[in-house]
């Protein structure tokens, strides 16, 4: 089960002076502290494998969503568990009789796939074993009660419907290599019922409102032929950005701009040339500025969002107004031929200006329909592989090409893998 809440904290958070130095830390920052190398199968049964690890992911803040970085920031508490074995079991009971510390014979090691950075990584050695407590009747398993991260994640941000758009944002944690894939197998949280948990009350993130939260686990295939599977936990936010704010500061700006261009049309075209063209001028190079304002919003993508062609449809209007003009004074009509003339360009041009507008509110009315069904079919995770195998290694795989590149798609529905 999945929990969305408006819980309102009562305490601040331990440590939270926001003055507090950041800590940069690379990638694969192990999230279980300093990498110890030690293999499930020293621990466990061929038998008992693959050892399934379920984790728990409560949420206290969406810190921020860049859209024109493609970056997202959260803050909470990651909590892991998975089946113990019979010596925790004694080492446990002796600890709870010492008084001592707890420490399992074998830690997953887990790192996150898609983080840019971890600002902060706050690890909580408190382990204990939790029974009766399972799916799995009176099996043992290690807990992890909380570890707090504070971390900086990247996805690709989809904003062809910009600024109507729906994204998803995920938090992507897999195992590291020096375990068998096949030997770890990564699940939602096996004894907790919440398996995912978002507070909405501290998140700051004005612009977007969060819509729903989603847990699945996702199988790869793997590409070495040490690695039979590849195994993800992903837990994803989907959010909708607040499109009125945007309307309101720039795409009415824009209409309005459109409207204010139909003045030239004051201006005879026959005898006032040089300041009906300056007029229009002024008003295209006040509409290419509006889009020097919009790519501070959106990441540099190679098409165009519903805004962008808005903008370059304003623009449109005004161009077509500058030829008007042009051709006007070149041909040098009588002042009668041109004042009829210039009449219907300007009825014919308003009406065009008119439909554009009401079919641009209509496709955005479609396209804020269309996205919302991205938060309950988002796309599935997708991985892609691009291998090198030199001359020397070629003897080790013939069938492998250089350069060989592959996508594959994994289904999280049904835990099925197709290219």
């Amino acid at each position: 089960m999945m929990e969305l809440t408006e819980e309102t904290k009562s305490t601040a958070e331990t440590g939270g002076d926001e003055s507090q130095q950041v800590v940069k830390r690379s990638t694969t920052q192990i999230l279980t502290g300093k990498a110890k190398l030690k293999r499930v199968r020293k621990y466990y049964d061929p038998s008992e494998l693959p050892l399934q690890v379920g984790l728990r992911l409560s949420v206290t803040e969406v810190t921020h969503i860049d859209t024109s970085k493609q970056q997202y920031g959260i803050k909470g508490y990651l909590v892991f568990n998975w089946r113990a074995t019979k010596k925790d079991v004694v080492n446990y009971n002796q600890s709870q009789e010492d008084g001592t510390k707890y420490v399992p014979e074998y830690t997953p090691d887990l790192h996150f796939v898609n983080d840019v950075e971890i600002l902060s990584h706050e690890e909580k050695q408190n382990l204990k074993i939790d029974f009766n407590q399972s799916k799995f009747g009176d099996t043992p398993f290690n807990s992890q009660e909380a570890l707090f991260i504070n971390v900086i994640f990247t996805q690709e941000f989809d904003v062809q419907s910009f600024p109507f758009d729906v994204q998803n944002l995920p938090i992507i944690i897999t195992t590291l290599l020096h375990d068998r894939r096949e030997d770890i197998q990564l699940v939602p949280s096996l004894i907790h019922q919440n398996q995912f948990k978002l507070d909405k009350t501290c998140s700051s993130i004005v612009h977007w409102e969060i819509a729903n939260i989603d847990v699945s686990r996702t199988v790869i295939e793997g590409k070495s032929k040490g690695s039979k599977q590849y195994d993800l936990v992903v837990f994803r936010i989907g959010v909708m950005r607040k499109w009125k704010g945007i309307v309101y500061r720039y795409i009415i700006w824009l209409l309005l701009l459109g409207i204010m261009s139909f003045a030239a049309f004051t201006i005879h075209p026959g005898e006032d040339v040089g300041e009906r063209l300056g007029y229009v001028v002024t008003m295209s190079l006040t509409v290419i500025a509006f889009q020097f304002i919009l790519e501070n919003f959106i990441p540099d993508v190679n098409y165009l969002t519903i805004l962008d062609k808005y903008n370059l449809f304003t623009f449109f209007v005004v161009f077509l107004i500058t030829i008007e003009t042009s051709v006007l004074a070149w041909i040098e009509p009588s002042v009668e031929q041109a004042t009829e003339v210039d009449r219907i360009y300007a009825y014919s041009l308003f009406g065009l200006f008119v439909l554009g507008n009401v079919a641009f509110v209509v496709y955005g009315f479609v396209a804020r329909t269309k996205e919302r069904t991205k938060l309950s079919n988002w796309d599935v995770y997708r991985s892609e592989f691009l291998t090198f195998i030199s001359d020397e290694k070629k003897h080790l795989d013939q069938k492998t090409k250089i350069n060989d590149f592959k996508t594959i798609k994994a289904d999280t529905k049904n835990n099925k893998i197709y290219s």
